[in-house]
């Protein structure tokens, strides 16, 4: 991953954008959509929080996920956590190539264990009103197993992972 991803995943987080109606210079981002492009991100970002870290839980992770659904929607998740830790925070941005229509969020990551030893990693936005829920699988990809938007269940591969030095 790129210090520019990292940097974007860092000011996603700063800047709150939990909803579907989120305003950049007093105009719906989710409106329409035509071309969508990170440049009017980077040129209203604010200031950048530092993440809370514990020295004894490793090295700070982020990884970033990429997938596409059968309804054709396409999501992407940035997720940011410490080694040795099974908490974290994320961001997810998922854009409804039917409808035209941008979701942003961000929030924390949590860990649970199912059966078989199965992982599954549960994602809560900030706001408390959205949940995601993904299986973990061997291979760097996780499954989407509770899909608010729609019944099919799209696989995220990963595509970048990088350690950084809390």
């Amino acid at each position: 991953m790129t210090i520019r991803n990292t940097f974007l995943f860092f000011s996603i987080i700063s800047l709150g954008c939990t909803s579907q109606a989120t305003k950049v210079n007093n105009k719906k981002t989710t409106d329409s959509l035509p071309t969508v492009t990170d440049s009017p991100l980077i040129s209203n970002l604010t200031s950048i929080q530092p993440v809370k870290t514990d020295t004894t839980l490793g090295k700070i992770l982020i990884r970033t996920f990429e997938g596409k659904s059968t309804s054709n929607s396409n999501y992407t998740l940035i997720v940011l956590n410490q080694e040795y830790s099974g908490d974290g925070q994320f961001s997810i941005s998922i854009f409804d190539n039917m409808n035209k229509k941008l979701f942003v969020a961000q929030g924390k990551r949590y860990t649970l264990r199912g059966e078989n030893d199965t992982t599954l990693w549960q994602f809560v936005t900030n706001d408390d009103k959205y949940s995601f829920e993904f299986l973990v699988n061997a291979a760097d990809s996780i499954t989407l197993v509770n899909n608010p938007y729609s019944q099919d269940n799209p696989i995220l591969k990963m595509i970048s992972s990088e350690k950084i030095t809390n």
